[in-house]
């Protein structure tokens, strides 16, 4: 396992919290952090079953994945999440949102999975904004559409 394919359910589900927002519709605030919540001990879980190095990747990059999720459900139109970042909640950060972008500015010097992780952010990102059909999986170079 790697960054990527331990953070991709992550990404996909908030592609698909934007699109519902996009579209329309709303998710009650205590399902979004409910499932949040679930999207976040199942890496942990996952992590437990990995090696250090695993481990030591994900401690450098979980703020800033942090970050991306209270961004990303804000910006989808979860006015709800706003008042209930998790980094303030968990982290007591208050900036995120800029200190996000300040990571993917950084990115390109990181180490090439980090890189990956970087260019998967941004394709959520893109996916979302521009209200891309329903994607299963998404990789740095391509989304698998179901």
């Amino acid at each position: 396992m790697n960054l990527l394919q331990l953070c991709e359910p992550v990404f996909l589900y908030i592609c698909r919290i934007n699109r519902i927002y996009r579209n329309g519709g709303t998710v009650p605030m205590a399902t979004i952090q409910a499932d949040i919540a679930d999207l976040r001990e199942g890496i942990q879980a996952a992590l437990i079953q990995e090696d250090r190095s695993l481990n030591d990747a994900f401690e450098q990059i979980e703020l800033s994945l942090i970050y991306f999720i209270d961004s990303m459900l804000v910006s989808a139109g979860v006015e709800e999440w706003n008042s209930n970042r998790i980094a303030v909640k968990d982290f007591n950060r208050r900036a995120g949102d800029n200190e996000f972008f300040d990571f993917l500015a950084e990115a390109e010097a990181i180490e090439p999975a980090r890189e990956r992780l970087m260019k998967s952010w941004l394709s959520t990102i893109v996916v979302s904004a521009l209200d891309i059909p329903a994607c299963t999986t998404i990789t740095s170079t391509s989304c698998t559409r179901s």
